[in-house]
C-alpha cells in the first residue's frame, strides 16, 4: 500500500478517533447538564415547571440510548411529565365543561346542575390551575346569574307560599316578615323579577289592619272599669280615641269592646266636666249683693275652697262664696279663688280662677238718711260707761245697724304738706263691718281747731297743694275701704274762718276725684261738709251753698252747742223755742237758713246731740210748765263719770239722773205743738241738763221725714252711752 495511503488512513483514523472522542466528550457534558436540570426539577410540580421538563426531556432525546443511561433520575422527569398532562387533562375538561354552559343571556334554572359541574370540576382544581381557566369569566358571571336568579326564586316562593288574603291570621307575621326581609335583601335591580311581589304589599296591609284591631281591643281590654276610671286615665284613653278614629272605617265595626271604650270615654267626660264646669259656680263678676253657692260634693268628687282675698270674698263655712262690703272699694278688685277637687276615685286636682270685685253696692240712700259721727276720742266713754256694750261687747247693736246708713269716722288731719292721716285706726274695722248693714262709711276731715282750719285755708290757696291733698286724701278714702269725705271745716276766730272760694274748689277739685276714680256699676262715692245752725256762722265770705249745692251729697247742720253759755237754754232745738230766751237758732232755723241761701232742702242732714249740758241754776224763775228753762245759769261739773267743767255729760250721766227720782224729765213744745227741746231740772241743789230725750229724737225724725230728703245726724256716737238717739229713732221708725 503505498505510503502516502497509508498516511492517509492514519491522518483519517486519527481524525476520527479524534471526532469521537470530542463527541464523547460533548455527550458526557449534555449528561450533565441534564442532572444539574433534573436536580433544579421542584418537589410540587406546578405549570410554571412545565418548560423546564420539555428542556430536561428534549436534551434527554438528544442523547444516544448509551448516554441516556448515564443521566441520573430521569424518573423525575417522567413523573413530572406525567403530573403535568393530568393537570392539562383537568384544565381542558373544566374548560370544556364551562365552554358547554349556556351563554349568560340564555341562562335558566334548568341549566343550574350543568352549571354546578362545571363549578365542581373548577372548584376541584388546584388553586394554581385556576389561572389556566381561560373561559372562568363566563362560569363566574353564570354562577352570579344563578345565584340572583335563586334570589328572586326564593322570594317568589316565599311568597307564593302565604296565605290568601281570606286566610290571613295574626299567626301568619311571622312568614310576612319573612318573605319582605327576602325581599328588602335583593339588590334593587333584581326586586323587580319579584313576580307577586304586589300580594306581599297588599297581605301586609291587611295584616296591619288585623295588627291594629287586635292591638285596640287589647288596649280596651287592659283598661279599669268605670269604676276604677280616675282622671290620671285622660292620656291613656285619648290615646286609644286616636287609635279608633285612625282606623279605616271598616276596621272599625270590628272593634269588638268599643262599647266599653265609648262607656269609659263617658265617664271620663263627667270626670273633666268637673273640673272644667266646677268654677262656673263662682261669679266671674262678684258684687256686693252676690252669694255664691259652693258645691261641697256630688257623686264624682268632694270640693274644698280657698280664697286668696278671704277677707274680700269670703267663703262661708256652709258653702256659700260672697263679697264682704266691708273690704270692697269703689273700685274694681281681684281675688283668686282655688278649688282643690278630691276625686272619690282618684288624685286631688287644684283649679283656680281669678274673679273680679266689683266697686261696693248700696241700695239708694233712704228719703231720710240716719247718720252720726263716730269720735274715736271719745270710744272710750262708750266702753266704759255703755250697759249695751259691758252685755253684747260690740259697739254696734242691731238696732243701730238698722238704723244708720252713714257713719263718720272722725277724725283724719290734715297737713300744711298736703298728706292728709287718721289720728286713730284702732275702731276703723269694727266700724267698717257697718257696710255689711248697708251703712256708708266716710272718713271726716278735721278742720275745727286753729291749726287745722288754717291748714284748710293754706291748702285750698293753692292750686297745685290743693290738688296734692284732694290726691292723698282719696288715697286715704281707698286704702281705708272707705265710701266718702266730710269735710268739718269750721270757723275759729274772725282771723281764723272758712273761705268760701276755697271750700268750692275744694269740694269741686274731690268731687272730680272721686269721679275719676269710681267704677262704673257701684254706688258712687259720698260727699258732704258739716256747717253750723247759726246766722253768723253760715255767712256768704265762709259758704257759697249755691255752688256746694253742685258737689256735695249732704250738708250736715251742726244745730247742736246752740244753747246760751249763760242762759239755761235748748243744746239742740228742733224749733226755735218760745220760752228759753236763747239764740233762736236750730234744726228747723237752719234748714230754712241754707235753703234761702242756695241749698236744695233734699240735702240737708239736721243735727243731734249724743250728749247734754248741766247747768247750775242762778236766776229765778216763776213758770211751772217749764221751770228753771231760760234763766241765768252757770256751765257745771256733776262730779260723775262723765261730766265734765264744759257743762258736757254724756247718755249715762243723764240715766243715772234719771234714775234718780230726784230729777224730773221736761219735754217743750210750742204753741203749734211742735216738740222743741228736752231737759231735767232738780230743784233741790237747782242743777239744770238739756239733752235730746228719745222723744226729740224721735220729732226730729218726724220733722226729717216731713220733709223729702232730709236726714238725721248725731253727734256723736260713742257720747251717746244710752243709744238715745239709735233708740228714738228706732221707735220713730217703728211705732
Amino acid at each position: 500500500m503505498p505510503k502516502r495511503l497509508i498516511v492517509l488512513i492514519i491522518l483519517m483514523f486519527s481524525m476520527s478517533f479524534l471526532t469521537a472522542c470530542q463527541k464523547q466528550k460533548t455527550y458526557l457534558q449534555q449528561v450533565d447538564t441534564i442532572n444539574e436540570k433534573i436536580t433544579n426539577i421542584p418537589d410540587v410540580i406546578t405549570l410554571d415547571a412545565e418548560s423546564l421538563i420539555d428542556e430536561i426531556t428534549k436534551l434527554y432525546q438528544a442523547l444516544p440510548a448509551k448516554y441516556q443511561a448515564k443521566v441520573l433520575g430521569f424518573d423525575k422527569v417522567t413523573d413530572a411529565k406525567m403530573i403535568l398532562n393530568n393537570y392539562h387533562q383537568q384544565i381542558n375538561q373544566v374548560i370544556a365543561l364551562i365552554e358547554a354552559l349556556p351563554a349568560l343571556a340564555d341562562f335558566t334554572l334548568e341549566d343550574e346542575e350543568t352549571l354546578q359541574i362545571a363549578k365542581t370540576a373548577y372548584d376541584a382544581l388546584a388553586e394554581h390551575l385556576k389561572v389556566y381557566i381561560t373561559n372562568y369569566q363566563k362560569l363566574a358571571s353564570l354562577l352570579l346569574e344563578e345565584e340572583k336568579l335563586v334570589l328572586i326564586e326564593n322570594v317568589n316562593e316565599l311568597i307564593n307560599n302565604l296565605p290568601s288574603a281570606e286566610t290571613l291570621s295574626i299567626e301568619d307575621k311571622d312568614q310576612l316578615l319573612l318573605a319582605r326581609s327576602a325581599y328588602d335583601a335583593l339588590d334593587e335591580d333584581l326586586k323587580g323579577y319579584v313576580i307577586n311581589y304586589q300580594k306581599l304589599v297588599e297581605l301586609e296591609a291587611l295584616m296591619q289592619d288585623k295588627e291594629a284591631v287586635a292591638n285596640l281591643i287589647s288596649k280596651i281590654e287592659a283598661l279599669p272599669t268605670v269604676e276604677n276610671l280616675t282622671i290620671n286615665d285622660q292620656p291613656l284613653l285619648e290615646e286609644i280615641h286616636l287609635l279608633y278614629q285612625a282606623l279605616k272605617p271598616s276596621l272599625k265595626a270590628l272593634i269588638t269592646n268599643y262599647q266599653v271604650l265609648e262607656t269609659l270615654e263617658n265617664q271620663m267626660s263627667n270626670l273633666l266636666e268637673v273640673q272644667n264646669t266646677i268654677l262656673d259656680c263662682v261669679s266671674d263678676f262678684a258684687t256686693s249683693n252676690t252669694k255664691d253657692q259652693l258645691i261641697l260634693e256630688n257623686e264624682y268628687a268632694t270640693f274644698s275652697w280657698k280664697s286668696w282675698r278671704p277677707t274680700l270674698y269670703v267663703i262661708t263655712n256652709d258653702g256659700f262664696g260672697q263679697v264682704s262690703k266691708a273690704k270692697q272699694t269703689h273700685y274694681n278688685q281681684y281675688a283668686n279663688i282655688v278649688v282643690t277637687i278630691n276625686y272619690k276615685n282618684g288624685p286631688v286636682v287644684e283649679k283656680s280662677k281669678e274673679i273680679t270685685v266689683g266697686p261696693v253696692l248700696y241700695d239708694e240712700l233712704p228719703s231720710t238718711p240716719v247718720a252720726t259721727y263716730f269720735s274715736v276720742d271719745a270710744v272710750s266713754m262708750y266702753t266704759n260707761y255703755s250697759n249695751r256694750y259691758k252685755t253684747e261687747r260690740t259697739l254696734f247693736s242691731d238696732k243701730a245697724k238698722e238704723v244708720l246708713d252713714i257713719v263718720y269716722y272722725s277724725f283724719a288731719i290734715p297737713y300744711d304738706d298736703g298728706t292728709c292721716k287718721f289720728t286713730n285706726t284702732s275702731y276703723l274695722e269694727e266700724v267698717l263691718q257697718l257696710k255689711e248693714s248697708n251703712v256708708r262709711v266716710v272718713a271726716c276731715i278735721n278742720g275745727v281747731s286753729s291749726e287745722t282750719c288754717a291748714t284748710f285755708n293754706k291748702i285750698t290757696a293753692d292750686d297745685n297743694l290743693r290738688q296734692t291733698f284732694v290726691t292723698n286724701l282719696m288715697n286715704l278714702v281707698e286704702n281705708n275701704k272707705l265710701d266718702g269725705v266730710d269735710i268739718d271745716w269750721e270757723t275759729v276766730s274772725s282771723s281764723i274762718k272758712v273761705n268760701a272760694t276755697g271750700m268750692n274748689k275744694l269740694m269741686q277739685d274731690i268731687r272730680a276725684e272721686m269721679n275719676r276714680r269710681q267704677a262704673a256699676g257701684g254706688s258712687p262715692y259720698f260727699l258732704s261738709a258739716a256747717v253750723p245752725a247759726s246766722s253768723w256762722g253760715t255767712t256768704s265770705d265762709r259758704f257759697d251753698f249755691k255752688t256746694l249745692n253742685n258737689y256735695v251729697d249732704y250738708i250736715n247742720l251742726m244745730s247742736y252747742d246752740m244753747n246760751n253759755s249763760a242762759k239755761t237754754t235748748h243744746l239742740s232745738p228742733l224749733y226755735r223755742s218760745e220760752h228759753d230766751g236763747g239764740f233762736g237758732f236750730g234744726c228747723d232755723y237752719g234748714v230754712n237758713l241754707l235753703t234761702s241761701l242756695g241749698l236744695s232742702k233734699s240735702k240737708i242732714i239736721i243735727g243731734s246731740a249724743g250728749y247734754g249740758k248741766a247747768y247750775k241754776v242762778t236766776g229765778s224763775f216763776t213758770s211751772t210748765t217749764y221751770p228753771a228753762l231760760g234763766v241765768s245759769g252757770t256751765l257745771t261739773s256733776l262730779n260723775m263719770e262723765g261730766s265734765y267743767s264744759s257743762g258736757t255729760v254724756f247718755g249715762n250721766v243723764i240715766e243715772e239722773l234719771i234714775k234718780s227720782g230726784e230729777y224730773q224729765q221736761y219735754l217743750e213744745v210750742n204753741s203749734q205743738n211742735q216738740v222743741v227741746g228736752s231737759y231735767l231740772y232738780n230743784p233741790t241743789n237747782r242743777i239744770f241738763v238739756t239733752y235730746d230725750s228719745e222723744e226729740v229724737m224721735m220729732a226730729k225724725y218726724e220733722y226729717a221725714k216731713a220733709i223729702d230728703g232730709v236726714g238725721l245726724m248725731c253727734w256723736c256716737y260713742p257720747e251717746d252711752t244710752t243709744d238715745t238717739m239709735i233708740n228714738g229713732v228706732y221707735r220713730a221708725m217703728h211705732q
